[in-house]
């Protein structure tokens, strides 16, 4: 007569339970289960049962969970792409933990760690919303750079872009203007710092017109690639070499480019006269965090008594 028995498997005349299941009938060889030795699943090919199988996940489950807190203490000061990356991982992990039936305290650290992810994610995003919109609102207006210089300008003006040592500028090409029209001259230029071209050549320096008797100025710095000729303004000294305190601020944002290789800035001179000695110069840098900084220098001729 058929009887409610455990399913067993025979290997070298010992038995292995594997579990209850419906109505069997053993017409095999009686065995005293009291003295018979189980055998390890792992011995006899079989998968791992569920019980043995339930620490190691919980203990995975935690290890998630762990992960998942420390990122949120860590968010302030990690990337919007690298929040959304653990926010990923830690929801997967909340997945796998509910599809395993894990601990209800530790679904409820996963749960709570999802949420203050998702919250340092909306956070760091509306940063970088505002980084964004402030980059563009102080970023380079060339336009408007032209604009300003046309309605401050008599006559008829042709105002081209040069790309000389990987930096544009907006130069007046104006053809053969008159002693009594505006002189040619650079009205911005703009690109990113990279390193010094070469030794400098004094000869060509000194061959360049300094009717003002002041410096020979570079709009871009030579430490960051910039040359000669067109990158060259008369400008104030103590501005230039950074005797005053302006000047102080002036070389503080060329080093920054010095040791920022890369970083986008412009310089944009303006003219009190028709001549091409700017009266004041503005000078701009994009930071790390994408806002600009922008100065702004008064480069007129010193007095004979300064």
């Amino acid at each position: 007569m058929a009887c409610i028995k455990p399913p067993v498997t025979r290997s070298d005349g010992r038995m292995t339970i594997i579990g209850v299941t419906g109505p069997t009938s053993w017409s095999g060889p009686t065995a005293n289960l009291a003295s018979t030795s189980v055998a390890s699943p792992q011995s006899q090919g079989q998968e791992i049962p569920r019980a043995t199988q339930q620490p190691t996940k919980n203990a995975g489950i935690r290890a998630a969970t762990q992960r998942a807190e420390q990122a949120v203490k860590s968010a302030p000061s990690m990337s919007l792409e690298a929040i959304s990356e653990a926010m990923k991982t830690a929801q997967r992990a909340l997945v796998r933990a509910r599809a395993a039936t894990a601990p209800a305290s530790e679904i409820s650290r996963l749960e709570t760690a999802v949420k203050n992810l998702q919250r340092a994610e909306a956070r760091k995003r509306s940063e970088r919303s505002v980084q964004d919109r402030a980059a563009t609102e102080r970023a380079p207006a060339v336009s408007e750079w032209i604009t300003d210089y046309l309605d401050a300008t008599a006559g008829e003006r042709e105002v081209v872009e040069i790309v000389v040592d990987g930096f544009t500028y907006l130069y007046d090409s104006t053809t053969a203007p008159s002693v009594h029209e505006v002189a040619n001259r650079v009205i911005a230029v703009r690109g990113r710092s990279g390193g010094e071209h070469g030794p400098r050549d004094t000869s060509r320096m000194r061959g360049h017109p300094n009717p003002n008797r002041v410096d020979r100025g570079h709009l871009v710095a030579r430490a960051v690639g910039g040359g000669y000729d067109l990158n060259l303004i008369p400008q104030d000294p103590k501005l230039n070499r950074g005797h005053s305190e302006p000047g102080k601020v002036w070389r503080e944002l060329e080093n920054y480019l010095v040791k920022n290789p890369g970083t986008e800035f412009f310089v944009r001179p303006t003219y009190g006269d028709a001549s091409d000695y700017p009266t004041q110069l503005e000078f701009g840098i994009q930071l790390k965090g994408g806002e600009w900084r922008v100065e702004t220098f008064d480069n007129r001729p010193p007095s004979d008594d300064s």
